[in-house]
């Protein structure tokens, strides 16, 4: 049987979808540099984790993952790292932007985004050992 939703839950949702469009939106008409102030500026401390914060990166993990689900717009893996930094950014958590590259067979460039907060992957995990880190941008 499945776990009743609760309202947070609709909550949750409801501002992940709309922070997805706000970053597909802003992914289709504004160039890089001027999304980079909302992105933060170059680093990779992590602060240590606050009470509770554990419960909260999950209602955002959760809420990012399905609003990618019921988005008519694209939501790869830049839009859902820029719509949940948003959301952690609202919550004063720290975070950090990450943006690799890794290199397959027959010389194809893979790029990738994911966000890190409290020691943990929000979104874009899987496989993250393969690429190499270009940038990252902690907020």
């Amino acid at each position: 049987m499945k776990p009743k939703k609760s309202i947070d839950d609709y909550l949750f949702f409801g501002e992940a979808w709309f922070f997805l469009a706000i970053a597909r939106l802003m992914l289709v008409f504004l160039p890089f540099k001027k999304i980079v102030p909302v992105l933060g500026t170059r680093g990779s401390a992590l602060e240590p984790e606050s009470e509770n914060a554990e419960a909260i990166l999950a209602n955002i993990k959760l809420a990012v993952q399905r609003g990618c689900r019921y988005s008519p717009w694209r939501t790869k893996c830049f839009e859902q790292a820029l719509a949940a930094k948003m959301m952690l950014k609202r919550r004063n958590f720290v975070s950090i932007v990450f943006f690799g590259v890794y290199k397959e067979d027959g010389n194809k460039l893979n790029a990738h985004a994911w966000l890190q907060s409290c020691g943990q992957v929000i979104t874009g995990g899987g496989n993250l050992e393969k690429y190499t880190v270009l940038s990252s941008f902690k907020s």
